[in-house]
């Protein structure tokens, strides 16, 4: 299901109608009996509540998950600069988030309502009547269009968005909620501070202490024994869940003492079993022994809650049929695919999805980014709700809560959100950590207080690069669209007729690698991707370079070979110093890429710098009659960064453990690097400094998405060949000849006046 309105966050007008005190009344008094049953009728339908509005009195309807969240959960807040228990604060964003979850439990509107419904099936019968082209509905879902969808003339009710319909107020109360859509999952991903976590352990609470139960009939019957899951990758971060869960449940309201005696919470539970990881044996379930007369029997529905980890059993969560899974921290499980896969079938038994998944994100706890990144950048495919990519434009994603919503500095006292204050003080924070040094204290502000969904998929682990502008770059590409607009795909081929005996040929049907990691069961037959092609005519020497590192293994292997083409700072107008074109793929056979290489070296008339630890690529150039294309060793830069070192090699690189370790400073350096800075007119009058840096360059997506997720042990091949620029960048720096001082410093003219003197000894063209 698709949310689509731009109301995500409601605007609350007064909330004095939906926040209790409850009263401390004597269980057998009338008073009691009546105040508790109009409590669980809340619990169970929500709640019609008074606001006191600019346009006169209204109702705004809170589902029965938030009626229990601001009423009856405990957690802790801050009062005083302490901290202590209390009931919580009711914020615009626990409006959102609880509406969505309701949503997600399968909401399809209200029993009064004559207009209007949130049906889904609706939606897309509308959609099919506007256009005519779209699928056909499918059967299973035209089940779901109950009596209730229907006026009273037995025509459609008109489809409304479900979150616009809860987040608004409305003239009238409109009854009981309705539930004829299936359920959903919803991934909330976002800022800390936001109390996700007491939000989802007062979910669980709920469902616990109401059996699932959608009518008083069903839980007055006490028949609805349900399952409910609790799972993390890491243990203590779904015990930490669950201890909230603990302490909620042992301080429920209505617990009365007249000093002689002791009654329990109404809705209070007596529970056996253990909430502990791993209590998939002894669950904890509402479940106890009772006496009567004589004998002694099980009492309780039987309702249960299994709490497992994900570290060394991603099927944890199998064999149980779930109303709901909970899982926290997911940006920590690098196989959040697999778990999810297996978790479908514990809440869809093929005949409808009956039970709702609640993934948690929070930024700086997202070390595995890249499966947690493909379900929330996709979550129709997942069944989660989707929403419109309103901060970045890039299609559809999960739940994101920026972090301008979480400061309670800027909530009123009806918990609305000051956005414009809110987003000045992060934009001030940012700008004082840009200050710093270096990049560390920037990135770590952005990972933990994101602003656009692209920073929360940012890792500390083992990360050496400016994580948080190379993930703002690959927004920029794709906002920009470069690859649409300036993206040319094809093969470099044989033409005899072309002065460099090579030219290039279009194919821009053709599919290149679009994925990191990779699938190593795709088609990785590759093609060129190309942002500038050279000059026509005579190339200048040294305008270009090319880096290649060659494939590690050979047959079915997995490794990608990579081949990054670089051009230059020596032109006359000064652009350069950028990659413009790169093939990233495998064949069978590592001749077939090797000639990609060398096709590249005469179409670019570039030399090739080469990770030499793998020869083969050098026998090949022996073998071919190529070894001229081949780039000298960077022997001053190997000396300065390997003590002693051995030089057995005249070409190539020999990409050693010290030397990669110089390799990722030059690159630290290099993608920091200002290029050129400039003053930006902003429609206040004032202006701001605008840097370009190196980093800004980069074109590929891939390769920006490598240099985030880089670490030690990794498979980066991208990288590696970025890394082989680095280190021949630096070697140009450090190479004192007086001849390629004097070829970089002429001008267009010179070169060719010299060329065609036959003054110019440059031995890559003579071999051509």
């Amino acid at each position: 299901m698709h949310i689509n309105t731009e109301l995500l966050f409601p605007k609350i007008e007064d909330n004095s109608d939906f926040i209790k005190t409850h009263p401390n009344l004597h269980p057998s008094s009338t008073a009691y009996e009546l105040y508790w049953k109009e409590e669980l009728t809340r619990l169970i339908y929500g709640y019609w509540g008074e606001e006191q509005t600019q346009d006169g009195l209204k109702y705004r309807y809170i589902p029965p998950q938030l009626y229990y969240f601001i009423n009856y959960h405990t957690m802790m807040v801050t009062k005083k600069k302490q901290r202590i228990k209390s009931r919580p604060f009711l914020w615009d964003i626990n409006y959102t988030i609880m509406n969505l979850w309701f949503i997600s439990r399968g909401f399809s509107g209200f029993k009064d309502d004559e207009d209007y419904t949130s049906n889904y099936t609706v939606y897309l019968l509308e959609q099919k009547e506007l256009h005519p082209n779209n699928a056909d509905v499918p059967p299973h879902l035209l089940d779901t269009l109950s009596e209730d969808c229907y006026k009273q003339d037995k025509t459609l009710k008109k489809y409304i968005d479900p979150l616009e319909y809860l987040n608004s107020t409305h003239s009238e109360k409109l009854g009981i909620p309705l539930y004829d859509n299936y359920a959903t999952n919803l991934f909330l991903f976002g800022s800390r501070g936001g109390g996700k976590s007491f939000m989802a352990s007062s979910i669980l609470e709920h469902e616990y202490l109401t059996d699932g139960a959608k009518t008083i009939e069903d839980f007055l019957a006490k028949k609805n024994k349900i399952e409910i899951f609790c799972g993390a990758p890491v243990a203590s971060k779904s015990s930490d869940l669950l201890d909230k869960f603990k302490d909620s449940l042992d301080n429920l309201p209505g617990e009365f003492s007249d000093g002689r005696e002791m009654f329990p919470a109404p809705f209070s539970r007596q529970s056996s079993g253990t909430l502990k990881v791993g209590n998939s044996k002894n669950p904890f379930r509402f479940q106890y022994e009772k006496k009567i007369g004589n004998t002694t029997k099980l009492a309780g529905t039987g309702t249960l809650l299994k709490h497992e980890t994900f570290k060394d059993n991603k099927q944890a969560a199998v064999g149980g049929r779930y109303t709901v899974i909970v899982i926290e921290e997911v940006g920590l499980e690098d196989s959040l695919l697999t778990i999810h896969g297996a978790n479908r079938s514990t809440q869809d038994l093929g005949e409808g999805k009956f039970g709702s998944s609640l993934y948690i994100g929070t930024s700086g706890d997202v070390d595995k980014v890249i499966e947690t990144e493909i379900i929330f950048r996709d979550p129709e495919a997942y069944d989660f709700l989707s929403f419109n990519d309103t901060y970045e434009g890039r299609g559809k994603l999960g739940f994101f809560l920026p972090a301008y919503y979480t400061n309670a500095k800027f909530k009123d006292k009806f918990g609305n959100t000051d956005v414009q204050k809110a987003l000045e003080y992060e934009f001030y924070e940012r700008e004082k950590a840009k200050k710093a040094n270096n990049t560390v204290a920037y990135d770590e502000l952005i990972m933990s207080r994101p602003l656009k969904p692209s920073e929360m998929f940012l890792s500390r682990t083992g990360n050496k690069f400016p994580i948080a502008m190379l993930r703002e770059q690959q927004a920029d590409n794709d906002r920009y669209q470069f690859k649409k607009h300036l993206r040319t795909l094809g093969r470099i081929i044989t033409d005899k007729d072309h002065i460099y005996g090579v030219r290039f040929k279009p194919d821009m049907d053709a599919k290149p690698i679009d994925r990191f990691p990779h699938d190593p069961k795709s088609n990785l037959n590759s093609v060129w991707e190309i942002f500038e092609h050279p000059p026509a005519g005579i190339i200048q020497p040294n305008l270009f370079k090319i880096v290649y590192d060659p494939i590690r293994d050979e047959g079915g292997g997995t490794s990608l070979a990579a081949i990054y083409v670089y051009k230059s700072n020596n032109t006359i107008d000064a652009n350069g110093n950028e990659i413009v074109a790169w093939w990233v793929g495998r064949y069978d056979k590592p001749d077939d890429i090797h000639q990609e290489c060398v096709m590249a070296s005469k179409y670019w008339n570039a030399l090739v710098m080469f990770e030499n630890n793998i020869i083969d690529f050098k026998n090949y150039c022996l073998r071919t009659g190529n070894y001229h294309i081949l780039a000298p060793t960077p022997k001053q830069i190997i000396e300065k960064a390997i003590k002693d070192p051995s030089m057995k090699y005249d070409v190539g690189t020999p990409m050693t453990g010290p030397l990669k370790e110089y390799a990722i400073r030059l690159t630290q350096q290099w993608l920091l690097e200002e290029k050129k800075k400039y003053t930006e007119q902003l429609i206040d009058g004032t202006t701001r400094e605008v840097i370009i840096r190196n980093l800004n360059t980069i074109k590929d997506d891939l390769l920006l998405e490598e240099l985030i997720q880089y670490n030690s042990k990794g498979n980066f091949d991208r990288v590696s060949a970025f890394l082989l620029l680095m280190i021949w960048l630096e070697q140009d720096k450090e190479m004192i000849v007086k001849e390629a001082e004097e070829v970089v410093k002429l001008t267009s003219l010179d070169f060719y006046q010299d060329l065609h003197n036959n003054r110019l000894k440059n031995k890559v063209l003579i071999n051509y």
